[in-house]
């Protein structure tokens, strides 16, 4: 498997996370029921390396894996060239990662 898509799936997935939930106003999440669904995505991959962030991802269902894709999708839209900084990799390298998710 490409070791870039692991570690790119890693860094954006767990930066993305740390966003929404922690970060600055403009991505911080105000709903609370997602907010408690994301921290247990969250306690689900955080023990995971890089290296096992893609069977850790595939191994989601669905519907978590369609949330992550579209917290992704969110953050890339909102915060446009300042997502690469604040998320870790740009869009264009997030872009396989977004597919991953789709189950692409």
């Amino acid at each position: 498997m490409d070791q870039e898509l692991k570690l790119n799936t890693w860094v954006l997935l767990g930066n993305t996370l740390n966003a929404v939930l922690r970060g600055p106003q403009q991505v911080a999440l105000a709903d609370e029921e997602l907010r408690v669904r994301l921290l247990a995505l969250e306690a689900t991959l955080a023990p995971v390396t890089p290296e096992g962030m893609v069977d850790a991802v595939q191994a989601l269902t669905v519907s978590d894996r369609m949330l992550l894709h579209d917290l992704c999708v969110a953050c890339f839209d909102r915060l446009g060239e300042e997502a690469a900084t604040l998320v870790g990799v740009d869009r264009a390298t997030g872009e396989p990662v977004l597919a991953l998710l789709q189950g692409r």
